[in-house]
């Protein structure tokens, strides 16, 4: 007997849905007016610890200054008398007293250098134990160089007492030696030599005349008027200006007339000096023949006439001489020299400063 229908139908159904694979729930829809929810932030890492910063180094000590006394004193008995004789030059540079006795020995040293040395840093120092021992080596020394520095030494050092050495020491071989006695006598003011210094203006050397000439003028003495004025004839114009220095330098009768005569030089620049010297007297041939000299074709001579009417120049010729001097002056630098020459001339004077012209 066959089963009904309706069984086979319901059966053959079933068998079907039991063969078909089972669908996945559909996605709920999204609805488009709400905004996805935003991402959560991520986290932030961990700081990293730092690590411990380095501890500041302690402070260095101060660098104590060298002992420079200490290491010159101790250099004078080097075996080097190139280290000896720097150790006396650094000794004088120091200025410290403490230093004379120990360069008293150095002058018996073998090397002319440490002697030459020790000398002028015991002129230097001012010692006056020294004036003796250098005295001796300017008589004694066989090195020109140690005696010159000697007779140098003895004019730092005051040493009136040295005058006959020094006199003595204008005969010596050496020009360098007889140079520096002649400078030391006049430094010294030394009346004594003046017999020595006047004989000296006839030397055959031209700068030894004008060494000699400088001397006479620190000296002052009124009995080497005639001697300076005859040099004013020397052929050397570098002398003839020295002596119209020291003929400047002295008082008495004679001096303005000796004067006056070296403004006929031939040698511009000695007849500056004699006006500068003049001026003293109120002499006004002195500031005449300076005015002349603006017109100089030496661009330097007219520099130093310019200076030279700044001291001398008066309110109605020298001064108006500056100014229509500046206006015609081509050479930039010595028309500012002229134009600074008429200030001083009006600050001497007390004298307003022109009023600038408009622009």
């Amino acid at each position: 007997m066959q089963p009904p229908l309706f069984l086979v139908v319901t059966a053959l159904a079933g068998a079907l849905g039991a063969a078909e694979p089972a669908k996945a729930p559909a996605a709920p829809k999204k609805d488009p007016a709400k905004k996805p929810a935003a991402a959560a932030p991520a986290k932030a890492a961990p700081a990293k610890a730092e690590a411990p910063k380095p501890a500041a180094p302690a402070p260095k000590a101060p660098v104590l200054p060298a002992d420079d006394f200490g290491k010159a004193s101790a250099d004078l008995k080097d075996k080097n008398p190139m280290v000896r004789r720097r150790a006396c030059d650094e000794l004088s540079r120091l200025r410290d007293p403490r230093a004379v006795p120990l360069l008293l020995p150095a002058l018996s040293d073998e090397s002319p250098f440490v002697r030459s040395a020790a000398v002028d840093s015991l002129g230097l120092l001012r010692a006056p134990e020294a004036v003796g021992p250098v005295t001796a080596l300017l008589t004694k020394d066989p090195e020109a160089q140690v005696r010159q520095q000697a007779a140098i030494a003895l004019a730092y050092l005051g040493a009136k007492q040295s005058e006959d050495a020094l006199i003595a020491a204008l005969g010596d071989k050496e020009t360098s030696v007889r140079y520096a006695a002649v400078r030391t006598l006049g430094a010294l003011r030394s009346a004594k030599a003046e017999a020595q210094i006047t004989a000296l203006l006839k030397d055959a050397d031209s700068g030894m005349r004008r060494v000699a000439a400088g001397t006479l003028g620190q000296l002052r003495s009124a009995a080497s008027l005639g001697p300076l004025t005859g040099l004013l004839k020397d052929e050397d114009p570098y002398t003839r200006r020295e002596a119209v220095r020291a003929i400047g330098s002295l008082t008495g009768d004679g001096v303005k007339e000796a004067l006056l005569k070296a403004l006929a030089d031939a040698d511009e620049a000695t007849r500056i000096h004699a006006a500068l010297a003049l001026n003293r007297f109120g002499a006004p041939e002195g500031e005449k023949a300076v005015v002349d000299l603006l017109k100089s074709a030496d661009a330097a001579v007219r520099l130093q006439a310019s200076n030279a009417l700044g001291t001398i120049a008066t309110k109605d010729v020298g001064l108006p001489a500056l100014v229509k001097a500046a206006d015609a002056e081509k050479d930039a630098a010595v028309k500012n020299q002229f134009a600074f020459a008429a200030r001083q001339v009006r600050a001497r004077l007390g004298l307003p400063e022109p009023e600038a012209a408009p622009k």
